[in-house]
């Protein structure tokens, strides 16, 4: 609850005060991991979605690790807990889409983009496909 308020103090010492009675839920652990990365405490984040991962091998806590690595460029360890969340989750869209979008972070277009289109459905439908796969060349993007 103080969470979806946006008072993260609050949520994290309630967190942390759970875990001295709870050290190893690592539901609480992935969930503190999540206030830390809304406060751009990026190590504190990492070191709870590990501690999560380390009780109980799961998706959630997988899965956010891996778009913290990507948003910190890490890609390779971004690659390693996002297919880790694929493998406890098969179907879940969200982690195809956030491997896709590893693999375009990383300019690896074609190992990226059949994951891209598993995305999840945002509103009414997926956006269209306009691409099919041709090599596109432009003097613009060459420089990038």
């Amino acid at each position: 609850m103080l969470e979806d308020l946006k008072t993260y103090k609050q949520a994290i010492f309630f967190y942390e005060k759970a875990l001295e009675l709870e050290p190893e839920d690592s539901i609480a652990h992935n969930n503190l991991g999540l206030i830390y990365e809304e406060l751009e405490d990026t190590a504190n984040a990492e070191k709870s979605y590990l501690k999560s991962i380390e009780i109980k091998n799961n998706y959630p806590a997988d899965y956010n690790l891996g778009v913290l690595y990507r948003k910190l460029n890490d890609l390779t360890n971004s690659e390693k807990y996002i297919k880790k969340a694929i493998e406890l989750q098969p179907l879940n869209q969200y982690a195809c889409y956030a491997l896709g979008m590893t693999y375009f972070k990383d300019k690896k277009f074609h190992k990226g983009y059949p994951y891209f289109m598993e995305r999840p459905i945002i509103g009414k439908e997926k956006l269209r496909n306009i691409w099919d796969g041709e090599i596109l060349v432009n003097e613009n993007y060459l420089d990038a």
